[in-house]
């Protein structure tokens, strides 16, 4: 009897894990890879130009350390704090709201891209 309440305590360990364990979560640091709105080509920025870094206490801070083009519509394209607000797909910061999902460990945002809205790609620091 002892063997079977063992046997049952172990497969309930292993059926408590699961894949989503090694999810990528928002919170935390994140690369700005690239950022394409409105038909125009895809800008491209290196790792640790722009910084964003989502907190715990639902505080965006965005660290600008390169000259972004003044013609650039990316948002928030200077460094500064920002409130935000998420849902299970959602993210508010301001008056602007993204679906985010994960491609790996790619952070990607999007604002209907496929009617010429925003895709912005992160990489976790």
């Amino acid at each position: 009897m002892r063997y079977l309440f063992v046997a049952l305590v172990f497969i309930g360990l292993l059926s408590g894990c699961s894949k989503d364990e090694n999810k990528p979560e928002l919170q935390g640091s994140w690369y700005l890879k690239s950022f394409q709105c409105c038909q125009a080509a895809a800008e491209t920025y290196q790792e640790g130009d722009v910084t964003w870094t989502f907190g715990n206490d639902e505080i965006l801070t965005v660290d600008v350390a390169t000259e972004i083009d003044q013609y650039s519509q990316l948002p928030l394209k200077f460094s500064d704090t920002y409130e935000y607000t998420t849902t299970s797909k959602t993210v508010k910061i301001k008056t602007l709201v993204f679906d985010y999902y994960f491609e790996g460990n790619t952070l990607i945002l999007s604002d209907s891209p496929e009617t010429g809205g925003a895709l912005i790609r992160f990489s976790a620091k």
